[in-house]
């Protein structure tokens, strides 16, 4: 939590995805205020597969409050590096006027992206698993004025690490998932 920042707008907190317990724990562990008053936390991204099954859509509504639905299936005419796509849009509208973002840029849990044959990415030292991340994360993240707050989970040592904040304003998308990718790993040999 000491690397936390202390302003209270534009920060996008990014999360690796093991399991479905972190998706309710960290809005309220980061953003205090959210757990009495959730309509006043982060806006959350999550994709719209979620929706469709019963075992998540209420515990994620009553959990949540603000959710901004991703459309992933987008036709690949309509997507560019550099530019929001629809899907984007409301993310982008929320950090420009000051709000907060949580999501889990790999687009998925980890295992199940692995089962999907996604690329999956491994830690120097202790080999822990992240799928290659999303899009999304880079349009978000070089957006004027966001910091970024990395945080790994890891249940099996029952441990979250928070990494530095970071700005990447004048850093190009296609660097910034990189970029975002090895802070992660690193965060994630940093775990006992």
């Amino acid at each position: 939590m000491e690397n936390f920042p202390n302003e209270s707008g534009k920060i996008m907190l990014v999360s690796n995805h093991p399991s479905m317990t972190e998706t309710f724990i960290l809005p309220g562990l980061f953003f205090r205020h959210y757990v009495f008053r959730p309509k006043h936390g982060p806006w959350v991204l999550a994709g719209s597969n979620l929706w469709r099954s019963p075992i998540y859509f209420l515990p994620m509504c009553v959990a949540w409050g603000r959710v901004i639905t991703v459309l992933r299936k987008q036709k690949r005419k309509e997507r560019s590096f550099g530019r929001a796509t629809p899907a984007f849009d409301p993310a982008v509208k929320v950090l420009e006027d000051g709000g907060n973002i949580f999501f889990f840029p790999e687009g998925g849990r980890t295992w199940k992206r692995e089962k999907e044959g996604k690329t999956i990415l491994f830690s120097a030292i202790k080999g822990r698993k992240l799928a290659k991340l999303r899009r999304g994360v880079a349009l978000l993240a070089s957006q004027p004025g966001v910091t970024l707050v990395p945080v790994w989970v890891e249940w099996s040592t029952r441990t979250i690490t928070v990494g530095e904040p970071h700005t990447f304003t004048d850093v190009p998308q296609k660097e910034i998932i990189s970029r975002i990718e090895q802070i992660f790993l690193e965060l994630a040999d940093k775990v006992a």
